[in-house]
C-alpha cells in the first residue's frame, strides 16, 4: 500500500496506527502498517492533542506489553519467542527515566536499574538452564 501524507491519516488509518502502536511501541512499523509516512503521524501529533494523548496511551501500552514479555521470559513462563533482552531493559528504561514513576520513593540511576535486571535475568537463565 502506498503511503500517505498527513491529509489523508483518516480515522481508519489513525486506529490502525495506534493499534500497531499498542501492540508494538514502533512508530515507523505502526506507520507502515497503516500505510502512512511516519513523518505525517509525528506532524499530526503535535498539532492535535487528542491524537497526541492516544499515542502516549497507545504507546504507554506497548511497554507494558515489552516489559510484559521480558519478566516472562526471565521467569520460564514466556512463549520463548527471540527477544533481545538488553535492548528490551535500555528501552523500558529510557522510558521510566522519561516519564518518572509517581511510585518511586527515591531516584535510582538507569544504569543500576538496567545492570540489577540483567543480574537477575542472568540469573533466571542459569538456573533454568540447569533444572
Amino acid at each position: 500500500m502506498a503511503e500517505v501524507g498527513e491529509r489523508t491519516l483518516h480515522a481508519v488509518r489513525r486506529q490502525r496506527f495506534l493499534e500497531v502502536l499498542a501492540a508494538t511501541a514502533n512508530v515507523t512499523r505502526s506507520a507502515v502498517e497503516a500505510g502512512v509516512e511516519a513523518r505525517a503521524c509525528y506532524r499530526l501529533r503535535q498539532r492535535d492533542a487528542g491524537f497526541a494523548a492516544a499515542w502516549e496511551a497507545a504507546l504507554d501500552e506497548g511497554y507494558v506489553r515489552l516489559e510484559a514479555s521480558l519478566l516472562a521470559t526471565a521467569m520460564g513462563t514466556g512463549e520463548e519467542e527471540a527477544i533481545d533482552r538488553k535492548l528490551a531493559l535500555e528501552v523500558l528504561a529510557r522510558r521510566a527515566a522519561g516519564r518518572g514513576r509517581a511510585s518511586m520513593t527515591r531516584q535510582v540511576p538507569i544504569e543500576e536499574v538496567e545492570s540489577t535486571l540483567i543480574r537477575k535475568l542472568d540469573a533466571l537463565d542459569r538456573k533454568a538452564r540447569s533444572a
